[in-house]
């Protein structure tokens, strides 16, 4: 009996060390498992890291692409704005004012003589004015959107002073305003009949009536009124529904004005008015330069003065150039 145990205990232990031995070789095969598993998500992870690196120098070589793309753009736009900036900022307006000058002149100088001819009369005063303040309503029209439609030193003048316009393109206005009123007077010249252009002065300005400094005073108000309403026409901010009132709004100042001192100064407001026609006249007189200097000296104080008044006290605040001491 105690042999027939011994065995049953030797094989129970034998089993057992199996059993441990089995539990002991399952343990290591987990641990491998593991550690193969720790080392694919090393993989894993390695392979993440490189993805996330490689995601980002793509970014960063798309951002590159973009500034380059960018900088390309704005290189490109800089040209063409420099290409198309001369033209359109100098030699379409300078161009645009001396045709709008050339037909106010011309026009101008036209309406003096009697519309209906020298039989029918009429109040040429009220003819004159009101030929003078559409023309001025429609070429504002027409050219407002290039040049801003000045064919007026005076009016050129009052946008430099009021900061609207920069002052090198206003010379270059001024230069285009005196040929364009030259060759507007000569047309008229070629047009009208020699008798008619000789008994209207060629349609020149010639201070007969009052004397130089009442003249200048004249002007100078008559030009202020004018440029005041140009100034707060197109200058100030409008609302875009209101655009089509500015050239009537001026057209009517114009009027107004001629109506007023056309019998005192013969209506003028505009140096190149004056000075076009006198140039076509000096061939068969020299009155017209009498007392010219009443026609550049009153509508340049008129002006002068109403831009002050404009930029000190009634533009848009943002426009408003304030004098006012700081606490």
């Amino acid at each position: 009996m105690s042999i027939a145990v011994s065995e049953s205990e030797d094989s129970d232990t034998n089993l057992l060390k199996e059993t441990v031995e089995n539990g002991m070789h399952k343990s290591k095969i987990f641990d491998e498992t593991i550690e193969n598993g720790m080392h694919k998500s090393n993989i894993f992870d390695e392979t993440v890291e490189n993805g996330i690196r490689k995601s980002k120098i793509f970014e960063e070589t798309v951002e590159h692409g973009i500034q380059k793309s960018k900088m390309f753009e704005e290189e490109d736009h800089n040209t063409n704005e420099n290409n198309v900036g001369c033209y359109d900022r100098f030699f379409r307006p300078c161009v645009v004012e001396f045709m709008a000058s050339l037909l106010f002149v011309c026009l101008g100088c036209m309406s003096v003589q009697n519309p209906l001819g020298a039989n029918i009369p009429l109040p040429s005063a009220v003819a004159v004015s009101l030929c003078h303040g559409f023309l001025a309503a429609a070429l504002i029209t027409i050219f407002g959107n290039v040049s801003g439609g000045h064919f007026n030193p005076a009016v050129t003048l009052g946008c430099v002073i009021s900061r609207a316009l920069n002052p090198l393109l206003g010379l270059f206005y001024f230069l285009s305003q005196i040929v364009g009123s030259i060759a507007g007077a000569f047309i008229a010249r070629a047009i009208l009949p020699k008798e008619s252009y000789v008994a209207i002065a060629g349609g020149a300005h010639i201070l007969t009536a009052v004397g130089p400094g009442k003249g200048i005073v004249c002007e100078m108000i008559l030009t202020a009124l004018l440029v005041f309403t140009v100034l707060h026409s197109f200058v100030n901010d409008r609302p875009k529904d209101s655009n089509l009132l500015g050239p009537i709004a001026v057209g009517f100042a114009l009027t107004a004005s001629l109506l007023a001192g056309i019998g005192i100064t013969g209506g003028s407001v505009n140096p190149i008015r004056s000075f076009g026609p006198a140039v076509a006249l000096s061939s068969i007189s020299t009155d017209a330069w009498t007392h010219h200097y009443v026609y550049w000296v009153g509508p340049i104080c008129g002006s002068i003065i109403a831009s002050l008044f404009f930029i000190l006290l009634t533009a848009d605040a943002g426009k408003r150039c304030c004098l006012q001491t700081k606490k």
